[in-house]
Parts: C-alpha cells; sequence; structure tokens
C-alpha cells in the first residue's frame, strides 16, 4: 500500500495510515501522516477524517535558500544531486572539510555541540534550511556535528561548484551567511533556554519547533528526548506526563503528536521564534 501513499503525496492529497499498536509498517519519511491504531475508535477516525478534509493541501516548495541561489545563478541546478538523510547519518564533523552543501527538503537534522565529554542539541535544521551554509563566509569546517533526527530528503552542491559561483556572484555568499545568521540566532536561544528554562518550558520550545518543520506527529522516544534535552529519562518522562495531562501532546508509542501548539508557544515563553 505505501505504493498508493507515495502517489497521493506526490499529488498533494492527505491520507491516513491504520496500523496496529507498534505502527509497524510506516516508514519514517510518513511520519507527519496521521494514523488510525487498531482497534479502531469512532471518534479518533471522525477526528482524523475532519482534520483531513480541513487541512489545506500541501505545496511541493522547494528550499527557500536554494530557491534563492538558483534565482541568482540558473546553471547550479544542473549539479544537484538527490540526497537520502538516514536517521542518525552524520551530515558534517567538527573540523572535517565541507564537500557537499545540504539543503533539506523534508526531514530534519540535529546540530549538536559538545564541551569535553558532553554533547546537547543545540539546532534543528528542517526544510527552511542548509547544512554547511558556513561556506558563505569562506569557512570550510565547522565546530559541530549535524546529524539526521529524521528520515527526508535533500539536495546536494558540491561545495567547490558553490564556492566557484561565489567568484562570479558575491550575492550567493550573503544569501548562506543571511541563513547561517539565522542559525546562530537559534543557537543562542537554545543557550538561553537550557540555562532558564524548566525541562517542561524546553520540551515545549523542541516540540514547537519540530512542528514547524515536520508537522504534528513527532517521531521520538523518550530516551531520544533525554538525550535532546540534556536531562535524565526520569525528568523527560515527568515533563512529558505534565504536557500531556495539560492537553498539550498526546504521546503514544514511537510518536509525540502536537495538540495544542498556541499554548506550547506560550510555554516556551518565545523561545522557540529563533
Amino acid at each position: 500500500m505505501l505504493c498508493v501513499a507515495d502517489k497521493l503525496s506526490q499529488r498533494s492529497l492527505p491520507f491516513i495510515f491504520t496500523v496496529n499498536d507498534h505502527g509497524e509498517g510506516v516508514p519514517l519519511r510518513y511520519a507527519r501522516v496521521p494514523q488510525l491504531v487498531k482497534p479502531l475508535q469512532r471518534e479518533r477516525i471522525v477526528h482524523l477524517i475532519t482534520t483531513c478534509a480541513d487541512a489545506p493541501q500541501s505545496e511541493n516548495k522547494e528550499n527557500p535558500v536554494l530557491a534563492e541561489l538558483l534565482a541568482e545563478c540558473e546553471p547550479l541546478r544542473d549539479l544537484l544531486a538527490p540526497y537520502a538523510l538516514q536517521v542518525r547519518r552524520t551530515l558534517s564533523r567538527p573540523g572535517c572539510a565541507v564537500r557537499d552543501v545540504i539543503f533539506i527538503e523534508s526531514g530534519m537534522c540535529a546540530v549538536i555541540g559538545k564541551l569535553g565529554a558532553n554533547e546537547t542539541e543545540i539546532g534543528l535544521i528542517g526544510n527552511e534550511g542548509v547544512v554547511g551554509a558556513w561556506i558563505g563566509a569562506d569557512v570550510e569546517t565547522t565546530p559541530f556535528r549535524i546529524t539526521v533526527q529524521i528520515e527526508g530528503m535533500a539536495a546536494a552542491l558540491p561545495a567547490q561548484a558553490l564556492q566557484r559561483a561565489m567568484e562570479k556572484t558575491p550575492k550567493i555568499g550573503a544569501i548562506l551567511m543571511r541563513y547561517q545568521h539565522d542559525l546562530d540566532m537559534q543557537f543562542a536561544a537554545a543557550a538561553t533556554a537550557n540555562a532558564t528554562l524548566c525541562i517542561e518550558s524546553r520540551l515545549a520550545r523542541w516540540l514547537v519547533m519540530c512542528s514547524d518543520r515536520i508537522g504534528a506527529e513527532i517521531p521520538v522516544v523518550h530516551e531520544d528526548l533525554s538525550a535532546i534535552l540534556s536531562v535524565r529519562r526520569s525528568g523527560v518522562t515527568e515533563a512529558v506526563h505534565q504536557l500531556e495531562r495539560a492537553g498539550l501532546i498526546a504521546p503514544r508509542r514511537g510518536f509525540v503528536r502536537v495538540v495544542d501548539r498556541e499554548r506550547l508557544v506560550r510555554l516556551s515563553m518565545g523561545a522557540h521564534e529563533a
């Protein structure tokens, strides 16, 4: 049935999966698609059908940074190559030269900062962003590790080709650096949130940022959230239960569904905006 889902997705038509209680058989590229868990419940069926019917049809939009670059230098389009984002794949390592600049089209990547033996997530890159934008400032390496957090697809450009294009069209570098500035602001917001907000607010911030990039259904487990937020698993479990009791989220096996984004935004104290 995945071939049917692929056809519906290509036509931007809404659909729903029916799954067992383990959610088996649904690939991560369809993580945002609503799922009906057996045994089926009438209220859940009506809710999902109504939600799909009322939702605007999505459009296959090009990565906005890539779109700007191609508007300045159309020949770069011929150099683009599809790039599969596989979960936990490392796209960038500290101190390593950039070979490809990767424009995310679907899925999501995490930017990981490290101090000594400790690592923490400091940023997210979704279909609004780029891995390797720092070459716009003639910087070929990064101090951060960037890994795929949620499966998806991207478009890759050879870094050398992009650098040659920047020599002829300086505006290309400015476009990349404008996005890198946005990402730097996200790093600063993460540092502030980690230092000042409670676990529940930090979790709310992360969930809002994820939902803005991949939709309301977020594939994540408590163990992952513990690493993402750099807190003990017991603290994550209690925070998830508090948000669930407040009606802000609806967790289930392997997923968390955002129910009330506006209240999550308020709980995050605006730290999601960077």
